[in-house]
């Protein structure tokens, strides 16, 4: 079983034309999967529809052997799917190590989390640095 598998995904904007047509794709647990292409071409459209952000308007995803296509982005979050745009979205009146632990609200195993954030810490040693910082300084 894939960990994560989009069937013929055909999604877009209110009544505006179909941005993705057709697309599919399969993630292996542990497999690293690249999505590129130009401005334009779809690759938000896609990670939005994956996440409930934007409902497609035909097709299947499916996450961990459950079909997730219509959930709300909350749904799909509780399942494990989170989008982060690429902006600066951080609480800049709020510590680096808050905002990491704004990103982990959902876990209910709080020491589960701290482990997690002390990894992000072990992989960018610079926000170890600076964990007590204002993230927006």
């Amino acid at each position: 079983m894939s960990l994560l598998t989009v069937e013929n995904v055909v999604a877009g904007y209110g009544s505006g034309p179909s941005i993705l047509r057709g697309v599919d794709l399969t993630v292996e647990k542990g497999q690293v999967q690249c999505v590129i292409g130009p401005n334009g071409a779809g690759k938000s459209t896609l990670l939005k529809t994956i996440s409930g952000l934007l409902p497609p308007r035909e097709g299947k995803i499916i996450f961990k052997g459950k079909e997730i296509q219509g959930l709300r982005p909350d749904q799909v979050l509780q399942e494990g799917i989170c989008f982060v745009p690429q902006e600066r979205a951080l609480f800049h009146n709020m510590t680096v190590r808050e905002n990491l632990r704004m990103g982990g609200y959902i876990m209910k195993d709080r020491d589960q989390l701290e482990q997690r954030i002390d990894e992000v810490f072990d992989r960018f040693p610079i926000l170890k640095e600076r964990h007590n910082q204002k993230a927006g300084t």
